[in-house]
């Protein structure tokens, strides 16, 4: 039996104009404003907005903006149906 591994993903538009209506206009300002390691940003976001949701910037994101957690991220896709090791 294979277990399908299953990611949280970015929906990368509605990251970009978050930030874009907040004035922060890259992934290291986005980190200072969360309070977050620049390094865990970069890893989690790629420069369009997308990639690999984490709770932890998942949680920073929706309580530091006041944004619900639904309107950052899509969970339909399994990594199997995508075919890549990141979201895209």
């Amino acid at each position: 039996m294979t277990v399908q591994r299953h990611e949280i993903c970015w929906i990368p538009e509605a990251i970009a104009n978050l930030v874009r209506r907040n004035d922060i206009r890259d992934r290291a300002e986005l980190a200072n404003v969360l309070g977050i390691s620049r390094s865990h940003v970069y890893s989690v976001f790629n420069a369009d907005w997308s990639g690999t949701a984490t709770t932890t910037v998942l949680a920073q994101l929706a309580g530091v903006f006041g944004v619900p957690i639904g309107q950052l991220v899509d969970v339909s896709m399994s990594r199997t149906a995508r075919k890549t090791e990141r979201c895209a």
